[in-house]
């Protein structure tokens, strides 16, 4: 009953929507052209991505599935156009108001420049020459490729202590997503759970353990320091 995301799937006069979401599960912010809820014919069949206008009537629309979440490797965003009787004849697209490139003859556009607020830019052209616009665009896309970094102390900076009850002062930066938990271990094999990050944090030493104490970061987009 329809072709996945983005290229969606029909329009149905006995059915009608709302267009208020965009993305495979309907719940980003921004409208695509696709109900935010399927049209459900029975408990078997169903059109997920219903269209909220019929095919052929005016120029093609464009949309995107980005999930609106932090990516932590260079990726692409696919783009997918419908709703011209001529045909879609390329897809265009800038990254953060770049060279103009298309879909055809440049890939889908790939997403490599950290930050949290990657732009993209994006419309369509049918076979009749009939130009999508307003272009679309879209904002707020998440890229960080780089774990944070951080180190750990006893005590505000001693050397020695000869109590088991440490106060461990905790130093970690992530210049992207920003740093979001730590995690403590006595051998760096077995880990506490990953808490949130705060400066500080109580510690008790063992009776039979080694008078070691590791730390590790993590940021919000799910990358991992090294233990320190």
């Amino acid at each position: 009953w329809d072709g996945g995301y983005p290229s969606g799937g029909n329009y149905w006069t006995a059915y009608s929507g709302v267009d208020e979401r965009r993305g495979p599960k309907q719940d980003q912010p921004g409208s695509d052209g696709i109900s935010d809820t399927p049209y459900i014919f029975d408990s078997n069949n169903q059109d997920r991505y219903p269209l909220m206008s019929p095919l052929g009537v005016g120029p093609p629309t464009t949309i995107d599935d980005y999930d609106g979440l932090w990516h932590t490797a260079d990726f692409t965003i696919t783009l997918g156009a419908f709703g011209s009787l001529s045909g879609v004849a390329e897809t265009y697209y800038r990254i953060n108001d770049g060279a103009t490139e298309s879909a055809g003859a440049n890939g889908q556009p790939l997403i490599f420049t950290e930050g949290s607020n990657n732009k993209l830019e994006y419309w369509s052209v049918d076979r009749a020459g009939n130009e999508e616009t307003p272009h679309k665009i879209l904002t707020g896309v998440k890229l960080d490729k780089t774990p944070p970094a951080g180190s750990i102390a006893m005590n505000e900076g001693a050397i020695y202590t000869n109590s088991t009850g440490l106060v461990l002062t905790l130093t970690a930066s992530d210049a992207t997503s920003g740093v979001s938990q730590m995690r403590f271990s006595y051998d760096a094999y077995a880990w506490t759970n990953w808490e949130p990050y705060a400066p500080t944090r109580a510690w008790t030493m063992g009776q039979y353990t080694s008078w070691k104490v590791y730390v590790q970061f993590r940021d919000v987009a799910g990358l991992a320091s090294q233990y320190e």
